[in-house]
């Protein structure tokens, strides 16, 4: 028996199967590992989603406030938010009878179409624009003028960033990253400066607040 990297031999002769298939299947997903990998700081996300990053958390208590916040960063990780689709053809709940949006009446309310419903009354982007801009407000207020003026520098670096192509959800934006909670890599480069990492951070989650709060 003899092989090389894409086919499986025996006395010379081609073994025809599945081998082949699997090795290409093996491929794409070393690829998809590493472009998973290279692409977003699964160590910021996994702080982020178990809500690790809020001050309950240092200290480990279990809060009903902090349980509900963890569930629903889960679900909306997964995409398995108590819409519609979820309630009637997953779920079987009592009295839903069908999968559309009982707000604009055009289409299945699946977990894309709560961000894009043509009833919400702001877009995604008009919430991250403005969010931006309530952010600074809330520095002002705190007086911390030191990271007013730096946010002022990175606010373009962080729209850029959010208005790119995703490589990973196709079709999509990075800012649909966010609206999972998934942190992208790209973040941690607009800066080398700690705190001014660190303040990404915090903008990065006010916008996810935002956005959570807004629709």
């Amino acid at each position: 028996m003899s092989f090389d990297d894409f086919n499986l031999y025996w006395k010379k002769h081609l073994i025809p199967g599945g081998l082949r298939a699997w090795r290409k299947k093996c491929s794409e997903l070393i690829w998809k590992n590493e472009m998973l990998n290279s692409e977003f700081d699964w160590n910021r996300t996994l702080q982020f989603i178990s809500n690790r990053n809020s001050n309950c958390c240092k200290s480990w208590e279990i809060e009903k406030e902090d349980v509900w916040e963890r569930s629903y960063k889960i679900k909306n990780f997964l995409k398995e938010l108590p819409t519609y689709e979820i309630l009637y053809n997953k779920r079987d709940v009592n009295m839903i009878e069908t999968d559309q949006c009982i707000r604009c009446k055009n289409g299945v309310e699946n977990w894309d179409h709560l961000w894009i419903c043509e009833k919400n009354e702001l877009t995604i982007k008009e919430v991250i624009e403005r969010s931006i801009s309530d952010f600074e407000e809330h520095l002002l207020n705190e007086e911390k003028h030191e990271e007013v003026k730096l946010l002022q520098n990175m606010n373009f670096s962080f729209l850029k960033i959010l208005y790119e192509k995703s490589e990973v959800l196709i079709g999509k934006d990075k800012y649909w990253e966010l609206i999972r909670g998934v942190y992208n890599g790209k973040f941690n480069k607009v800066s080398k400066d700690k705190d001014e990492k660190e303040l990404i951070n915090e903008l990065w989650v006010f916008c996810f607040n935002a956005l959570k709060k807004e629709f």
